[in-house]
């Protein structure tokens, strides 16, 4: 019962301390440039290293991209299978211990799972599902094959 308590209040206190820092980092951070105003003519093309980054990082610049009447390309390099936070959240496992129980299976389910996300995550934005790539490479195992 003590062990169950100290990782309880371990990962209490990543994640607060993980949101203060990013907090502290963002509030630090300088203004960004705009980007210039996109035309019909120009094209876009969005690296993601997995699926929801594409979002976090640039939902503003699809939207007036598409708005512009622009083209955009999103590539995915992975899938986004093998986070551990995700695995955890998507099994509603409250605790790290039980991640012994999780199967090879498990972790291709959540890759399904959140390129099923991205493409509806997408479509929401304006961009069709023919013009997202998911290139299915290794969740952190990426520079293997650079």
């Amino acid at each position: 019962m003590m062990k169950i308590r100290f990782y309880r209040f371990a990962i209490l206190v990543f994640f607060v301390l993980f949101f203060i820092s990013e907090s502290l980092t963002f509030a630090r951070a300088k203004e960004i440039p705009s980007v210039e105003p996109f035309e019909k003519i120009d094209r876009v093309l969005i690296l993601a290293p997995h699926p929801d980054d594409d979002i976090i990082g640039c939902a503003g610049v699809i939207q007036r991209t598409l708005k512009a009447g622009a083209k955009v390309k999103v590539v995915y390099m992975t899938c986004g299978d093998n986070n551990i936070f995700s695995i955890l959240f998507y099994n509603k496992l409250l605790f790290p211990l039980k991640l012994i129980l999780l199967r090879e299976k498990d972790f291709i389910t959540l890759g399904h799972q959140r390129v099923h996300e991205a493409v509806k995550a997408m479509k929401i934005l304006g961009v069709k599902e023919g013009d997202l790539l998911f290139l299915g490479y290794p969740d952190h195992g990426v520079q293997e094959f650079i």
